[in-house]
């Protein structure tokens, strides 16, 4: 007995077929896309968090050169050479002695603004350097907390960062 195939029922097969290939179709681009937007969203999180350690690095070693700066004072007018004195008369040497003692009464107290307009200055830097830092530091917090541990950046957990499907 041959089995006689009705045109409506084989039409109506390759179009459920169609069908379920296109659904099949569509779902693997639906899945694509949310793949990629899910990616997009990982990288875009990821440059947000490396611009915060950034950041922080830089306020770090900011204040490490801070840290590591001297003041170094302008030279000292120069002393009397007694060598060359001996050949004045003594009223020329006090007139020297005067001079100098003078002229390095005034560098000291010139000295003295310079030094502590420099320790000022540097603790201005000081200040902002650490306000950069914190504030870094608290948007590296809102962004993934468990990237902040004690106030600064977890090196485990920041080490451990996903790559978001690149290698």
């Amino acid at each position: 007995m041959a089995m006689k195939l009705n045109p409506k029922a084989l039409l109506l097969s390759a179009a459920v077929m169609v069908l379920l290939a296109g659904c099949t179709t569509w779902w693997q681009q639906q899945q694509a896309w949310q793949r990629r937007q899910a990616v997009e969203r990982c990288q875009q999180r990821r440059a947000a968090i490396e611009k915060q350690l950034g950041q922080y690095e830089v306020a770090q070693q900011t204040l490490r050169q801070i840290d590591a700066a001297r003041y170094r004072p302008s030279a000292a007018p120069e002393p009397i050479d007694p060598e060359q004195a001996s050949r004045y008369s003594q009223l020329d040497r006090q007139l020297d002695e005067e001079r100098y003692n003078t002229a390095y009464s005034a560098w000291q107290q010139e000295e003295q603004q310079r030094r502590e307009l420099w320790l000022s200055e540097q603790q201005q830097r000081r200040q902002q350097a650490k306000r950069r830092r914190s504030e870094a530091i608290e948007a590296l917090a809102r962004l993934e907390p468990s990237l902040v541990s004690a106030g600064a950046p977890a090196e485990a957990q920041v080490a451990n960062l996903s790559h978001c499907g690149t290698p």
